[in-house]
């Protein structure tokens, strides 16, 4: 959003001058009349000086905030829906961006850090489609438009998406679990792949091995700044417990007391070694992921969790405290880094053109899931 500087002022009035260049003519011309008949008295030239700071000051006049109305949403299905908007007033500045900003946490999503959509620029009415949303999730949204002097918005609408993520977990039926329990009680299914014992399920303790409690934060500006473990379940909703387990953040992983006892986060080139195990980038995303679409978005017919590890689209939790993300498109789990290595990340991304496991490093202040391995 632009500021109130010096040079914003110059630049609106520069910016009037331009579609103002009749009233420089009119201008010009009465500056010439004056000229010509300065001698035929004061009286006329004093006239002609105040028509023409008349004309130029209405050039002057700063330029406003568009004036922006968010109409009906209409066709929600289960990842999309449809949004009207309506830019009724540019402000008298040209409209640069417009579209639809949304969130499934904050009430009155802005544009700067959050979901958007854009849909062209101008005055007037428009429609906004908007597209990989998680189901069986309520979300607000409102249209925005943006000039030089900054971005009005329309009033908040709220939509719940059809569906269902809540759904029991799909184990690979011919696969042979064993079990492990929590400090706090919790049964986790486990797998043995390549040697190593790993949990089949999401961690969603909220203690430590110690017996220390992780405390829950919900609130997105404390979550944003705390340097302490913090764990949160998806959208603060603990319907979402049981499924996809609970959030956390790398203070908490970094304590090395968040897995049971005999267990731990496991390090970069642990997972590399399980993912070794099942071929390519895609076909091992495949053989880990859950099978059907009860969980994940998009599914397909080679997903069939052949390994039993069955990887749940849990989504993350974002660093600047604005919304949750990818709930049933995405799987992030931490991996501690090597000696020396800032990989602390890995991915199964389902999305788009995003398609399989991908490596990234993330600040401390995310949250994001966490499977365990056995030592």
């Amino acid at each position: 959003m632009a500021r109130n500087t010096g040079t914003d002022k110059y630049n609106r009035f520069e910016a009037c001058l331009v579609p103002c260049s009749a009233g420089r003519q009119v201008s010009d011309l009465l500056k010439n009349d004056v000229l010509m008949k300065y001698r035929k008295g004061i009286f006329k030239w004093v006239w002609t000086f105040s028509l023409t700071m008349l004309v130029m000051s209405g050039c002057m006049k700063d330029v406003q905030k568009p004036e922006v109305t968010t109409g009906t949403v209409s066709g929600v299905l289960t990842t999309s829906a449809l949004i009207e908007g309506n830019t009724t007033g540019d402000g008298g500045g040209r409209v640069i961006a417009r579209g639809v900003c949304f969130s499934n946490y904050i009430a009155e999503p802005y544009i700067l850090k959050d979901n958007l959509f854009y849909q062209g620029s101008g005055a007037g009415s428009f429609n906004v489609y908007l597209e990989n949303l998680t189901p069986g999730t309520t979300y607000y949204a409102r249209a925005f438009a943006t000039n030089a002097e900054g971005t009005g918005y329309g009033q908040v609408v709220t939509f719940t998406t059809r569906g269902s993520m809540t759904g029991a977990i799909t184990f690979n039926p011919d696969t042979v679990y064993n079990t492990v329990t929590d400090i706090t009680g919790n049964v986790y299914k486990t797998i043995r792949i390549g040697g190593k014992t790993w949990m089949a399920e999401n961690l969603r303790t909220s203690s430590l091995s110690d017996g220390t409690a992780i405390p829950e934060v919900k609130a997105g500006e404390e979550w944003e700044t705390t340097q302490e473990p913090a764990y949160c379940w998806y959208l603060n909703d603990d319907k979402y417990k049981d499924i996809y387990g609970a959030l956390y953040n790398w203070h908490t992983v970094a304590s090395d007391k968040l897995c049971p006892e005999g267990w731990h986060v496991p390090k970069y080139d642990e997972w590399m070694a399980l993912f070794s195990h099942f071929g390519n980038n895609y076909e091992v995303a495949d053989k880990l992921r859950e099978a059907g679409d009860s969980h994940w978005v998009k599914t397909g017919p080679n997903v069939r969790n052949e390994s039993g590890f069955t990887v749940l689209p849990g989504g993350w939790r974002n660093i600047d405290n604005i919304n949750f993300g990818d709930l049933g498109y995405a799987g992030t789990f931490w991996a501690v880094p090597q000696t020396g290595g800032d990989i602390n990340t890995v991915m199964f991304f389902f999305m788009g053109s995003w398609e399989g496991i991908f490596n990234a490093r993330n600040p401390g202040n995310a949250g994001l899931s966490v499977r365990c391995v056995k030592n």
